[in-house]
């Protein structure tokens, strides 16, 4: 005759709770494990939002140095126009070539060729071209660093051991955390200091002309709302989320003018260590 030792509430015969003692383990290793997989998550996250902000600082640059770029270009472009018509005066009108008329053309014709070739050796020494080139090469290898980082995060939501999670970290410092890095180091190479806070208070003024215009935006939608009979509060506000997907207001002003307080106190904490997720006792 078999002998159960286990009674129907999950005690043995000395009265432990294993099954529940088993429970407990297995709770604790879920809390321990999410734990682990928010901390590697919250990195991530950082990782991608430093970039982003980094890669909108480059795109305000890249901007600057095409207005320059082009503007070099508009003017060879409207000076050898001119020095076309010029010669087409001269031809047209039969100006001779000792005339005083003549000497005042070629003169001008001389200022306006040495100035293009200046024009020229100035963007050529300051090379524009190249920089322009460059940065979307950076551009492009942060929008590829991001796509692996969200894809870090989302691999490692799906984790569902501490082994599993372990090999995910071990993969994403390799694949994601290391051309972060390098494309880092290469977005400070051509982004200097005194750039980067120039470039910052351009972008903070971005971002406060774009909130005032959705708060206008919204201001008009919501009085065409309120028009409408039998609209419920509720109605307003999905409007109001829909219309506006970022934070608004006297709270979100205090926000973004307490971020840009920090300006280059900030920037020290972008350059982060590999958290502590790699040197926890691995269960």
């Amino acid at each position: 005759m078999d002998i159960n030792i286990y009674d129907v509430s999950g005690n043995d015969v000395s009265g432990n709770d294993v099954s529940g003692n088993d429970v407990s383990e297995r709770t604790q290793q879920k809390i321990k494990l999410d734990m682990q997989k928010k901390q590697w998550i919250s990195y991530c996250e950082l990782l991608v939002k430093v970039l982003k902000k980094d890669k909108n600082l480059m795109s305000l640059k890249l901007k600057d140095l095409r207005s320059r770029y082009d503007a070099v270009h508009i003017y060879v472009i409207f000076v050898s126009s001119i020095l076309t018509c010029f010669e087409t005066i001269k031809i047209e009108f039969n100006i001779p070539q000792d005339s005083s008329w003549d000497s005042a053309l070629s003169l001008l014709t001389l200022f306006l060729t040495a100035s293009i070739v200046i024009f020229m050796a100035i963007a050529k020494y300051l090379r524009y071209s190249e920089m322009i080139q460059n940065i979307l090469i950076i551009s492009n290898q942060g929008v590829e660093t991001i796509y692996k980082l969200r894809q870090a995060i989302e691999d490692t939501a799906s984790c569902e051991s501490v082994r599993d999670l372990r090999m995910e970290v071990i993969k994403n410092k390799k694949e994601a955390c290391t051309p972060f890095y390098k494309v880092r180091e290469e977005i400070d190479r051509h982004l200097p200091i005194h750039e980067r806070v120039k470039y910052n208070k351009k972008y903070a003024k971005e971002i406060r002309k774009n909130i005032n215009n959705r708060k206008k935006l919204w201001k008009q939608k919501k009085r065409d709302l309120i028009d409408i009979s039998d609209i419920e509060q509720g109605d307003l506000d999905k409007a109001r989320d829909f219309i506006f997907a970022c934070p608004y207001g006297d709270e979100a002003d205090k926000a973004w003018d307490d971020f840009w307080k920090e300006k280059l106190s900030a920037e020290a904490k972008y350059i982060l260590p590999i958290p502590q997720l790699m040197n926890v006792k691995w269960l």
